[in-house]
């Protein structure tokens, strides 16, 4: 694969981040995404508005004095259409002064969920078993904040945009999961929280300077309801004031409230650089797994599409491809590989025709924007089958 731009240390911030440097040439192909409508916590008022200058378009937009965005990461397992919540953020930005509180919530925090056994009985399984809008209310109640926006990211994604930017992907996730510390999850919730804090930090200001077409399909990975133009305007202010060049305006909190003596543990990427955790046999077997799961998927398609049982292919390929699973792939012949069958099964099998061009033509743009010229041309012809 063809070297992108570098931004070292790139993770769960990227998808807090991203969201604010993400206006592009694509804007006219917009996701299909999930609005919530969490517990209103707090009154907004319209007169609470301010009005900034995009740098980029040179218009002037209005921003609300605070916005507040619930970052999801969510662990589904292979097939899995019900995520568990596993890392829950909530970033608040005054663009009045430039400054970010982000209130975290570990995993574990115990609810009051009907019908769930006491011991399963927290906000990680909250969304698993009743659905992310229903965590997203008690989350609105545990911070006392109600979300204006939200952007949901899977293993899948953080692995494929870890990837991109040139970084440890398997041991990134790893320490931003591991809870084998004193304090558990209440520790693992500040060691992604600090993550977050050091790439805004260090490494928000390169963003801007990547080409549109990386932006796209970075952008592509995650989901999320915020608007382009409101997404440049917050970045544009945040440069403005300074936040990117000055951590002491990043603020972390955790709810429910603690006392915990949490150690800020920074991932260190250098450490890994030699690539020796890819030849760990857990690792290795892990992608051979993965392999195999893929390979019986579209085998099982591919004889549903050949008997003309298309209703069947696209019940059968609906979630795993929607999880985006050939971004857990390393070796990008075969990741590519894999995209490029499972989204051939998918369109195939879709009744979507609308949405099913849109996404051969984003599998088109990311191929030439990785210089995959063979897969580009085999997106191409797709994509003629498809206006036939």
């Amino acid at each position: 694969m063809k070297k992108l731009p570098k931004i070292s240390l790139f993770l769960t911030t990227l998808f807090f981040a991203v969201i604010f440097s993400l206006t592009y040439s694509y804007a006219s192909h917009p996701k299909e995404t999930v609005f919530l409508s969490p517990l209103p916590t707090e009154n907004k008022s319209k007169s609470n508005m301010i009005l900034i200058k995009s740098i980029n378009t040179n218009n002037f937009q209005t921003l609300p004095e605070k916005t507040n965005i619930l970052l999801l990461g969510l662990d589904a397992r292979k097939g899995d259409a019900s995520p568990r919540c596993d890392a829950i953020h909530m970033i608040t930005i005054d663009n009045t002064q430039g400054i970010i509180t982000i209130t975290s919530v570990p995993r574990g925090t115990i609810v009051n969920t009907p019908g769930v056994d006491k011991e399963s009985d927290y906000i990680s399984n909250a969304c698993h078993y009743m659905g992310i809008k229903y965590a997203v209310d008690l989350i609105s109640k545990i911070t006392g904040i109600t979300p204006d926006y939200t952007v949901k990211v899977g293993f899948s994604q953080t692995l494929g945009i870890l990837r991109m930017l040139e970084l440890p992907t398997t041991p990134a996730l790893e320490f931003l999961r591991n809870r084998s510390l004193p304090y558990g999850d209440n520790q693992r919730s500040h060691d992604q929280a600090l993550f977050i804090k050091d790439i805004i930090a260090k490494h928000a200001s390169d963003i801007s300077s990547l080409p549109q077409p990386l932006r796209y399909i970075l952008y592509q990975m995650v989901d999320t309801d915020m608007p382009y133009n409101t997404a440049e305007t917050i970045f544009d202010n945040l440069a403005k004031e300074g936040t990117f060049k000055n951590p002491g305006l990043i603020t972390l909190v955790t709810k429910p409230d603690n006392s915990y003596n949490l150690q800020n543990l920074h991932f260190d990427p250098d450490i890994y650089a030699s690539g020796d955790w890819m030849k760990n046999t857990d690792y290795e077997n892990y992608q051979k797994d993965l392999e195999t799961y893929l390979d019986n998927l579209l085998l099982k398609s591919e004889d549903y599409i050949a008997s003309g049982n298309v209703q069947d292919s696209f019940k059968l390929l609906n979630v795993p491809f929607s999880q985006q699973l050939w971004l857990q792939i390393d070796a990008t012949g075969k990741r590519n590989d894999y995209h490029y069958r499972l989204l051939t099964d998918y369109v195939l099998s879709n009744p979507d025709k609308t949405q099913n061009s849109f996404l051969v033509e984003d599998f088109v743009k990311e191929m030439k924007t990785e210089k995959q010229f063979d897969f580009e041309t085999k997106g191409e012809n797709l994509l003629k089958t498809l206006h036939v």
